[in-house]
């Protein structure tokens, strides 16, 4: 296999990972849905901190660097918290006018 063939395929694999970011953010308003039905904040730190824990001994089983995928996890999970404020503001906003 040439470098450009392996070029190629980590595009793919790269594609690959951010459709299934992409995914995960679509679920933000079902997950807004239940929190506002909970009424819960959108900040939920327990949560975050078991999301944490399990994808860092996820990143071992797998051979990888545990802080560095906690890094990523901890990235995706601050856009997710972005988008949910977002859909949150644009729910408000719709609602007084």
């Amino acid at each position: 296999m040439t470098l450009e063939n392996l070029r190629e395929k980590i595009d793919e694999i790269d594609e690959e990972i951010i459709l299934l970011i992409k995914k995960r953010i679509d679920m933000c308003p079902m997950i807004v849905e239940q929190k506002l039905k909970n009424k819960m904040k959108i900040s939920q730190s327990k949560r975050e901190v078991e999301i944490l824990e399990q994808r860092q001994r996820l990143a071992i089983e797998a051979g990888l660097n545990p802080n560095t995928i906690e890094q990523i996890f901890r990235l995706i999970i601050e856009e997710s918290k972005e988008v949910q404020k977002k859909l949150i503001d644009e729910q408000m906003n719709g609602e007084e006018k």
